[in-house]
Parts: structure tokens; sequence; C-alpha cells
């Protein structure tokens, strides 16, 4: 009964019939009316009570089936219209299915699926000879604009990288690009090494000519005024290598403005700047590749100044002479546990210290074999820098990353073992990684310390014991170069023991220059060159000259 009457209700609201109040009367219950009784209380006997009960009973009953037999009849005639109402819709549907075929298209689909079930799909032999396309995200080539291997932006292919040549010296293959001050992308490029400004730049490494040194009596107030007031009047930019700088150097044993700057996809960049721009407004850079990875350290020998040392991810040191255009065979080769940092032991260019990616110190001497080379372990888990003492060449710094025993230790070489070897100096107050840990370059008597905690540190080393493991001056300096850029690298004058340059993350973009007690004393920026952070930074011997290095492979000169 309660279905019949609920699909009447939906009847009436799909037709938009108004139920009349007179069928909503008729389908209410009657209720038995009231009898008034006006008789006076009082007691009634028991066969007078059950009449009374029985009387209303009777009229209940003959009311109530008089109504259910009126909604019996009604609620049949909206069950009877409900029922054609759907036999219609029903028909209206089968006919549209009619119309349309669907059953003929069910059965062939049916069909179709049962004849190939039993059926092997052909796989399509590839042509012979046929490359298989490789995306780019496969080939760990990066979407950026240029200067990419076998990619460019107008669809050019660029320059290849240089190939892994680890047993046979070979001639450089330089690249002569020359730009101009308006125009710092090189469009022009000579190949050919009969180019002027290179042979030029050639026969200035042939040359013994030796640079005036500047007067180290002046005081760190005076020679900051001077270095600022020089530097201050000019600066220029030139892109060096192809993409972002890793590792930079400037000539040391000559008056001009040489650098070299180390990029990432294994190229090496040289500049001459004062063979710049002379008659026809013109910058000669030239570069190699005597890497395929990316270049991780780069010095010019202190002693013999035409040959320039590099270590890089492809696990090899090697050396290039600039004299005869050279470049040698690796003199160092291990690409599990590439070498990160090198330095000099001592003032020749024959024996040096390496720091490896697995945390091993390399003593090599270009006299001996490799076979020779003596490996020792420090206990750090990897290394970032490397640095040998100055005037005692027994001690030297590392600094790296280990929670356990610390971010920058200090050596004796008289006292290494083959795997854990024990630190005579734990530099104390490092809370993370630490970049670097350089001694000052005339006495070693300071050595600064640039630390992933945000803090730069100076420790006294005049006496390599205890009481140089306690900072004597730290500071604040924001250190988190992030991912896109190079790790900053204090460099200290090199003629000065209370002079480093630093780069720096303010804005607008500039290079920071700190004495030996970390009081910033000049800043060198050009708001209109200058755009872009300066990771590393090297000041020039014998001249009041500051060169800068970013990430795009641009290289700053500040000064003339």
């Amino acid at each position: 009964m309660s279905e019949v009457r609920h699909s009447k209700r939906l009847l009436a609201k799909s037709n938009n019939v108004n139920v009349s109040p007179e069928k909503k009367q008729q389908a209410k219950v009657a209720k038995p009316p009231k009898k008034q009784t006006t008789t006076k209380r009082k007691n009634k006997s028991p066969e007078a009570k059950e009449n009374i009960r029985k009387t209303a009973e009777s009229s209940v009953d003959s009311s109530q089936s008089d109504d259910s037999s009126d909604i019996d009849s009604e609620d049949e005639d909206f069950y009877q219209k409900i029922q054609n109402q759907r036999r219609k819709l029903e028909q209206e549907k089968l006919k549209i299915i009619q119309d349309l075929n669907l059953h003929q298209a069910a059965l062939d689909l049916q069909s179709s699926l049962k004849s190939n079930s039993g059926t092997k799909k052909k796989t399509e032999k590839r042509e012979v000879g046929v490359p298989v396309r490789k995306s780019r995200r496969l080939q760990n080539i990066k979407p950026e604009d240029k200067d990419k291997e076998g990619w460019s932006a107008s669809g050019e292919v660029s320059e290849p990288k240089a190939q892994r040549i680890t047993e046979e010296e070979h001639k450089i293959d330089p690249v002569v690009k020359e730009t101009t001050k308006k125009n710092l992308d090189p469009k022009e490029t000579n190949n050919n090494k009969e180019s002027s400004k290179y042979t030029e730049l050639i026969e200035i490494f042939k040359s013994e000519l030796k640079a005036e040194f500047p007067d180290e009596s002046l005081s760190v107030d005076s020679f900051t005024k001077k270095l600022e007031s020089n530097t201050s009047s000019q600066c220029v930019v030139e892109k060096v290598v192809q993409s972002r700088i890793y590792a930079i150097d400037i000539h040391p044993g000559h008056s001009d403005i040489i650098m070299a700057a180390g990029g990432r996809e294994g190229d090496v960049g040289i500049w001459n700047l004062d063979t710049s721009y002379k008659g026809d407004d013109k910058a000669s850079i030239f570069s190699f590749f005597p890497h395929s990875s990316p270049v991780k350290c780069l010095r010019f020998a202190p002693d013999a100044s035409h040959k320039l040392y590099s270590c890089s991810y492809d696990g090899m040191f090697r050396c290039t002479d600039l004299n005869s255009e050279t470049v040698s065979k690796a003199i160092y080769d291990d690409e599990a546990y590439p070498p990160m940092y090198f330095d000099f032991i001592g003032k020749n260019s024959q024996s040096f210290l390496i720091a490896k990616y697995g945390g091993d110190v390399v003593l090599c001497d270009t006299r001996e074999s490799e076979d020779r080379f003596k490996t020792y372990g420090t206990g750090m888990r990897s290394l970032r820098g490397v640095s040998v003492h100055p005037v005692d060449s027994n001690y030297f710094a590392v600094s790296g990353n280990d929670k356990t025993l610390g971010s920058a230790l200090i050596f004796d070489m008289r006292k290494l073992l083959r795997k854990a070897s024990h630190p005579v100096v734990t530099l104390h107050g490092h809370t993370k990684a630490a970049n670097s840990a350089i001694f000052s370059p005339i006495t070693g008597n300071k050595l600064v310390t640039c630390c992933y905690d945000d803090r730069l540190r100076v420790y006294n080393t005049s006496v390599i014991g205890e009481s140089a493991s306690k900072p004597c001056v730290s500071i604040h300096h924001n250190n988190h170069t992030g991912r896109w850029l190079a790790p900053f690298q204090p460099a200290w004058h090199p003629t000065r023991d209370d002079i480093f340059v630093m780069g720096s993350m303010h804005k607008p973009r500039q290079v920071e220059i700190f004495d030996s007690d970390l009081q910033l004393r000049c800043v060198l920026n050009d708001a209109e060159i200058m755009k872009s952070v300066c990771s590393l930074n090297r000041i020039h011997p014998s001249r009041d000259v500051v060169v800068g290095g970013n990430s795009s492979g641009r290289v700053f000169i500040f000064g003339q």
C-alpha cells in the first residue's frame, strides 16, 4: 500500500498536478465522532460498561472498512496509470534502439573480440642502421638556452665536449673568440691558431718577464682605500667559458691581467685584459678542453707560470703547458673517487697534495710514476678543499663534511696513516659542512674557513696546537649559494696575510673585501654591469685588480 502511495505522489509531481483538497480529505481516515454524554456521574454496572465497549468497536470497524474500500479503488486507478506510462516509455526506448541498430553493432563487436583473442600482436622490426630516438632527459642534456653539447636556442649544433683522453699527450685545439664591449656573447669564432691576439698571448707565456710586487709596508687601511679607489673606476665583463665557472685563477708571474677559468663542460678559458679592446675594440678569449667534466680546481704553477694544472670530476689531474701548447697525459687518474682540490707543496710545481672525494689525500710527485703515489686516509666522508702551510709544508688543512671528526681539520704529513689518520688540530665551531679552510699565503699565521652554517671564522695558526682549535673571530655571512651557484671560497691576497676577498649574496650584487679580523673593508659593485653573484674571486698579486666569476661563464674584472 505504501509503494502505491509513493508512486502516486511521484506521478503527481511529474505531471505538475495539484491534488485537490477534496481528494486529500477523502484519503484521510474518518475518525468516529465523540459522543457527548450528559449522564450524571454514577456507578455503572459491569454489564452496562461491556455493552458500551462493544458498541464503540463495531462503529469504528464499520467506518474503517468503508474508508479502506474507497482508498483501495482509488489506488488501483493510480497504479494502472503508472503501469501504462512505464510501458509507453519502454516502447519508445525500444524504437530508438531499433532505429540506431545497436543490436547488430553489439553482435559485430562480440564476434570481433572472439576472433582476435587467439592471435598475437606482430612486432615491427626496426630497420638496421636507424638510430633509436632518445629525449634530452635520457641523454642528460638540461634544457638551457644555449652553449650545451649538441643543442642551442636556434637549433644549431654547438661545440662538442672533449673526449676523456688519459694515455697520450695531445696538442691544444684552441677556439679563439672575439667579442666587443657592446656584445658580450661571442659570435665570431676562429679556430685558426694564427690569430694575432692568440699568438701574442702565447708569446707572453714564453717570455720571462716578472711582475713588480707592490709595497707590502702599506697598512690595511691605506691598502684597502687604494684598492677601492682603483677598482671602482672600471668594470668589464666577458663570457670566458660555456657555462658555470667552478674554478678561477690569475696568472701570478706577469704584470698583465691574465686570468683562467674552468667551466662545467670541462673547458678552460683564458683571457688577457691588457691586450683586449686595443685598436679594434675587441677582446680575444681562447678556450680548450683538457677535461670532459666540470673543472673543480685550477692553478698556475708558482715557479713555472706557463704551466696550468687542473683537476676535474672526470677523475683526472693534469697539466697544460702553454709554451708548447700541449695538454699532458693524466698525472693522476681515479674516476671512482675524483680529485676535488689540490695544492702545491712548497714553492715548486713538482709536488702536490690532492684531496679526493672519498676523504683520502694523495701525495703526488711528477718525477715519479703514478703507482708510487701515496694515498692516506683522513677519516672524513668527503673532502672539499685542501691547503698546505706556506712555511712548514708538513702541515695541511682540509675541509669537508663529517659529523664525528669535524668540518675542518689540520694534519701532519709525518703522522699520516693509510686508513684513518689522526688530526693534530680540530678546528671547532662548525656545525655544518665547510667549503674551504685556507692558510694565509705568506706566514700561514691565519686560517679562514667558510661554512654552510652561515659563518666566516678566522683561526690563529701561528702555533699549530690546541691553542689554534678555537676561532679568534667569527661573523655571520650568508653562504647558502644554493643549487645553481658555485659554493663560496675565500681567497687571500697573494702577497698579504691580512686581506681576503669573498663573494656575497647581498643585493645589489657585489664582491666583499675583508681583513683578517673579519671587518668589511670595501665593497665592489657595478649596478649596470654586475647583476649576478660572483661566487669565486681572486685578487691580482701586483695590481689593484679583483677578478670574479659567476655561474653563467662570465668573468668580471674590477680595476685596471
